[in-house]
């Protein structure tokens, strides 16, 4: 397994090292400090992890865009956003995007299918 660390908060990383840690045998661990968007797009394009642990403070309240991002980067990456804190309305953002990119996709299936079968 290939996964991505995307942390800034020093605690946060090094519970996320300590977890991978345990996975040692089976995981390649990959890291990004993310100071400049682009660049961790292009990074993460180019690595297509298979999970990317990634610190919401990298989200700048703007998350459905960020996350739209991401998975255009490297689309079959499963992101886990990670917080200090509970924070419901961020979690329901962060949801809300995956599901609304996941119903666009399936409608413009559904509606290509129809279109080709008429």
């Amino acid at each position: 397994m290939t996964a991505a660390l995307v942390i800034k908060r020093r605690e946060l990383l090094e519970e996320a090292e300590r977890c991978c840690q345990e996975l040692a045998n089976h995981t390649v661990v990959e890291k990004n400090d993310c100071t400049n968007w682009s660049t961790f797009l292009e990074w993460l394009g180019q690595l297509q992890p298979q999970v990317l642990l990634i610190d919401v403070e990298h989200f700048q309240n703007i998350v459905e865009e960020r996350v739209r991002q991401m998975k255009v980067a490297s689309p079959e990456t499963v992101i886990i956003a990670l917080h200090d804190a509970a924070d419901s309305q961020l979690i329901i953002l962060a949801l809300l995007s995956t599901f609304i990119r996941r119903c666009r996709k399936t409608c413009a299936t559904c509606w290509s299918a129809r279109l080709t079968s008429m």
